[in-house]
């Protein structure tokens, strides 16, 4: 029982952070192309969250963005309970925790880090097999994205609810993977546009099309109107 309220406590938790990432996501995408904003634009919440969760895992192949999101949600999970069976082995309590101290390394940004640095080699090691594996590892940001905010979720879960790790730890491992994961989404379309799947003025379209907002004023755009509408009398 006691797990199972664990697991609806993390699942609150990741809910929460994955929530938070995306709407400070669209915030700074906003801020970047737009100079006035609407009440709406910035406060409609659930349009931001499911707008941009469409975009995260819609534009090329959903069902496989998914899978990818999810094995980094169990890559997450698979860590915290591998740093649980190995932590009295591995590392001295420290004081201020419990017996039952979550292990710090296998909760840490570190292996966000490793991932993110091999997984060019694990992409070629997948196109030898091609197939579901290479169409996996195509889809980096939705995995990253779910490996990131999982292992945020964890590290407050662990130190809000069963005080096993230190404070300041948990909040800069915590604020770390969801820096991370907010960059890999704000760079979502360039990844997909060197792969051809869209190009970025598709998806500045998106963005005005989700709250029927016109276009950012283009001059350029503007001047070629008044050439075609010929001078005013």
């Amino acid at each position: 029982m006691i797990e199972v309220l664990d697991f609806i406590v993390w699942l609150i938790l990741f809910l929460v952070l994955a929530g938070i990432v995306l709407v400070l996501n669209y915030w700074v995408y906003l801020f970047q192309h737009q100079d006035n904003y609407s009440r709406d634009e910035l406060l409609d919440f659930y349009n931001i969250i499911m707008n941009e969760l469409r975009r995260l895992m819609g534009q090329d192949d959903p069902a496989i963005n998914y899978a990818s999101a999810g094995v980094g949600v169990a890559t997450a999970i698979g860590l915290a309970l591998l740093g649980g069976v190995f932590v009295n082995d591995l590392m001295a309590i420290p004081d201020y925790a419990e017996p039952q101290a979550a292990n710090y390394f296998f909760q840490s940004i570190l292996f966000v880090v490793v991932l993110h640095l091999v997984w060019p080699s694990i992409r070629d090691m997948a196109m030898d097999q091609g197939g579901f594996l290479l169409r996996l590892t195509d889809s980096e940001i939705p995995y990253f994205f779910g490996l990131s905010v999982g292992l945020a979720a964890f590290n407050l879960m662990v130190w809000g609810v069963h005080n096993e790790m230190n404070f300041f730890f948990c909040v800069g491992n915590m604020l770390a993977c969801l820096i991370y994961g907010g960059y890999r989404v704000n760079t979502l379309e360039q990844y997909m546009a060197e792969r051809g799947v869209f190009d970025e003025s598709e998806y500045d379209e998106g963005y005005a099309d989700s709250y029927d907002e016109a276009e950012p004023y283009d001059p350029d755009a503007a001047d070629q109107d008044d050439r075609r509408q010929g001078p005013e009398y």
